[in-house]
């Protein structure tokens, strides 16, 4: 096992790391120690009551999805430039994931902020400035200010009609008294003007019929995800380093990472049931889910004897989690 990591690390020393574990526990300090706080902080402020804690556990996913690929993709083929301020790197990264959530699923609001975005940058007493990858808008004398938090329960706040864009805007200036975020700005003007989405969330869309890989697209609920966890690190230790390291979601990336930013398990109780280090997991997680070959390889089987592995671990959980069930 590698040089246990005191202090927080920055990119440039993973990017300049030749050793691959210690690449792998840089990666891993970087991702989980110093990444996960400023996603959570800004999915859940961002999203807040909007989205359900399953949206915002996927969008945190999604982000460090993101993150591992850039920083794997940045070590193996350097581009001009480094990362100087990786806190407001991360920042960007999960305010414009949040941004991607909103636009699939609920374009009324999207369109709108749009509208929004044209009338600030065109309208000489109004504004819109971007601190810390969010997007401020206010009076143009207030341009360069800190946000204010915004008193959304629309007490007593008269605004102008939606065909009044410019003095519906400026009222709600005056009723938050300093600049306030675009985001801010969108809803509190839909639920005036009464702009509504269809209320769809991701839990919500088809889902196919239920099948021998539920266990693989299902991993990312939350309502299962403790106990299918519970369940998954008391399989023989074959059988779960087969299913762990080929588990999938629905769009096809590791179902492993779910297990972080929900709280679910930790990097070192995942690397734990692989049987691995911590420092490896790190290292292996932009790869990862792997083919049954690379796992074959690992494990010393063949390839069917992994495939045979696998289909006895989903057994083994699902005759456990209908037992569950019927009690």
């Amino acid at each position: 096992m590698g040089e246990i990591i005191t202090s927080d690390p920055t990119p440039q020393e993973y990017f300049d790391s030749a050793d691959e574990t210690r690449a792998g526990e840089l990666l891993s300090a970087l991702l989980f120690h110093q990444a996960e706080p400023v996603i959570r902080r800004i999915v859940n402020h961002r999203l807040g009551f909007s989205a359900t804690p399953q949206d915002r556990e996927d969008v945190r996913g999604e982000v460090m999805l993101d993150l591992i690929a850039r920083l794997q993709q940045h070590r193996h083929s350097p581009g001009p430039g480094g990362i100087e301020n990786f806190p407001g790197y991360v920042a960007v990264a999960a305010y414009h994931a949040c941004d991607r959530f909103y636009r699939q699923l609920f374009p009324q609001r999207h369109r709108l902020k749009n509208r929004l975005r044209y009338l600030l940058e065109n309208d000489r007493r109004l504004a819109i400035w971007e601190a810390g990858g969010e997007w401020l808008c206010g009076l143009a004398l207030w341009d360069g200010r800190r946000a204010q938090p915004l008193d959304s329960a629309l007490n007593g706040v008269i605004l102008a009609p939606e065909s009044r864009p410019s003095e519906a805007v400026e009222a709600a200036f005056r009723h938050a008294q300093g600049p306030i975020s675009l985001n801010d700005l969108v809803e509190l003007l839909a639920r005036y003007w009464d702009i509504r989405d269809q209320q769809t969330t991701l839990d919500a869309l088809p889902q196919p019929p239920a099948t021998a890989n539920d266990l693989d697209t299902g991993l990312d609920r939350r309502r299962d995800l403790a106990l299918l966890w519970s369940e998954i690190v008391q399989l023989p230790a074959a059988q779960r380093v087969a299913l762990l390291l080929h588990l999938r979601d629905d769009r096809g990336a590791s179902a492993l990472l779910y297990l972080l930013p929900s709280g679910v398990a930790t990097l070192p109780q995942i690397a734990g049931a692989l049987e691995i280090a911590p420092a490896e997991l790190a290292a292996l997680w932009a790869r990862l889910p792997l083919s049954d070959l690379e796992i074959a390889e690992r494990l010393q089987l063949t390839r069917q004897q992994v495939i045979n592995l696998r289909q006895s671990a989903r057994q083994r959980l699902n005759r456990r989690r209908e037992g569950t069930r019927n009690k």
